[in-house]
């Protein structure tokens, strides 16, 4: 989605007024006056916790809402890219973030809980908790199995960091089946044979598809992601 001169302004705009959320970020954050803050705010942890993901969605809506035509338009590729805008903020603000991101995991939206799903899965794994992801293996089997092919194919790219930056071990095994139906689609056979082949041998049951898929689609790369898939599937791989 290419942002007019107007959106880009309102992003801005957005951008600055979420500064304000931001207990590091500088001046903006000050007290206006001289005088300290109450004693109540000052020691009051809790006070910036709950603020914090609070401006993630003001934040959120005013990209959605700049992004659409006019306030009656419904579009979730909006929601979409309104979360990977917001992913370029201060990574300081990580765990404020995944709790705003966490809250967008059961969105009506398929494409808000994928994209959210892939930035958890990243965050996560930035805090040192890559095994909480557990909780993602079904959102991602429910994605790609959706009946849409637009939210299968970018839910087949999100996943990755589930599949390939975890610890999740036979966790992921749910993912073996959905992965083998995702073969029959050709806009997706590169993503279900590379992730299979990651998933290790857990996934034998999935080497006949995988070389039915390489067969049908007579491609080079699909021939050579086939073959590594299936070394290490059987062990031979790294």
């Amino acid at each position: 989605m290419r942002y007019s001169d107007t959106v880009k302004a309102v992003l801005i705009y957005a951008t600055i007024g979420f500064a304000g959320c931001n207990k590091d970020a500088g001046p903006q954050s000050k007290p206006s006056s001289s005088q300290p803050p109450p004693a109540s705010q000052a020691n009051d942890d809790s006070t910036d916790t709950k603020q914090e993901p609070s401006g993630f969605e003001e934040l959120f809506t005013a990209i959605v809402n700049a992004s659409l035509r006019d306030s009656t338009e419904q579009d979730e590729q909006a929601g979409w890219n309104a979360l990977e805008t917001i992913d370029k903020f201060d990574k300081s603000q990580n765990k404020a973030f995944l709790a705003f991101l966490e809250g967008k995991l059961d969105d009506s939206s398929p494409f808000i809980r994928m994209k959210a799903g892939f930035h958890v899965a990243l965050i996560r794994g930035d805090l040192g908790v890559e095994q909480e992801n557990e909780d993602l293996v079904p959102l991602f089997i429910d994605l790609i199995s959706d009946d849409d092919l637009s939210v299968r194919r970018k839910a087949m790219i999100d996943m990755d960091p589930i599949v390939r930056n975890s610890n999740l071990g036979d966790k992921l095994k749910p993912l073996v089946p959905v992965l083998i139906e995702a073969l029959k689609e050709p806009s997706t056979t590169y993503h279900a044979i590379t992730y299979l082949g990651d998933l290790g041998p857990m996934a034998k049951q999935a080497i006949p598809a995988i070389r039915m898929a390489a067969e049908r689609d007579n491609d080079k790369i699909i021939d050579q992601v086939s073959e590594e898939a299936i070394r290490k599937i059987e062990g031979d791989g790294k």
